[in-house]
């Protein structure tokens, strides 16, 4: 078992939440540029525990961009895969020409070694999976990433959130297993999906079908996208 660690928005002032925030997010995934949609009561929280290598990290946050630059991989020395799954809320994921919707159950990865765009309109929450490329059996991942995985991928889903609560060394191989098999399902629905995009900056959004998850460039409108309020208010935490 490994020890869970809590950092939340509310340790301190909020004139700081913000760029705390960076910090926290920079510490648990990779270094990303962060921008909140909404500087005014913005709040997040992290919870994060390491099992044999792999990084479990599950957050709630307020709407938010993140940007993984060129200029961030370039300085890095770390390889690694994120493999996020949505618990709530909404938001969009760009990478290697492609896009992705994520929505509630919706499992799609991240390649650090390239540049990626993320954005939330609102309130979301998900688990963030971070695997050093080095233990997969899978070293290429440019044809799995930005992809949203659903239907069967929630067989691999269940067994990653399960295994953050056990935090068990004894299931990584397991876990390696199963994302792979993932990657390769992901992979094999890439197909000749693009989203257009302008450095980082995303210029578009998508219209999905239940039956496949599949996309289709058209016009983004972050107000259509993204219905509800402004976010608000403290996270509140308890400890495991």
């Amino acid at each position: 078992m490994n020890d869970t660690v809590t950092l939340s928005t509310s340790d301190v002032d909020g004139r700081d939440a913000a760029a705390y925030w960076r910090d926290v997010v920079c510490s648990a995934f990779v270094e990303v540029a962060v921008r909140p949609t909404e500087e005014d009561g913005f709040a997040g929280v992290v919870r994060h525990r390491d099992v044999a290598g792999i990084g479990f990290a599950r957050l709630s946050s307020c709407g938010q961009r993140v940007d993984r630059t060129r200029g961030y991989v370039a300085r890095s020395n770390e390889h690694h895969l994120l493999a996020n799954i949505q618990i709530s809320g909404q938001g969009l994921l760009a990478q290697d020409g492609r896009g992705a919707v994520l929505t509630p159950g919706v499992l799609a990865f991240v390649d650090s070694a390239r540049p990626y765009t993320m954005h939330f309109g609102g309130e979301f929450a998900q688990l963030v999976v971070r695997i050093p490329v080095s233990m997969l059996p899978r070293r290429t991942l440019r044809d799995a990433t930005s992809t949203a995985l659903d239907g069967p991928a929630r067989l691999v889903t269940d067994f990653l959130l399960g295994m953050e609560n056990l935090g068990a060394d004894e299931l990584v191989p397991h876990a390696l297993g199963l994302v792979d098999t993932a990657l390769g399902w992901a992979a094999g629905r890439t197909g000749s999906r693009r989203w257009r995009s302008h450095g980082n900056v995303c210029a578009g959004s998508f219209v999905t079908t239940p039956a496949t998850r599949t996309s289709t460039p058209m016009r983004w409108r972050p107000a259509a996208a993204f219905p509800g309020g402004r976010c608000s208010g403290r996270w509140r935490t308890t400890s495991r």
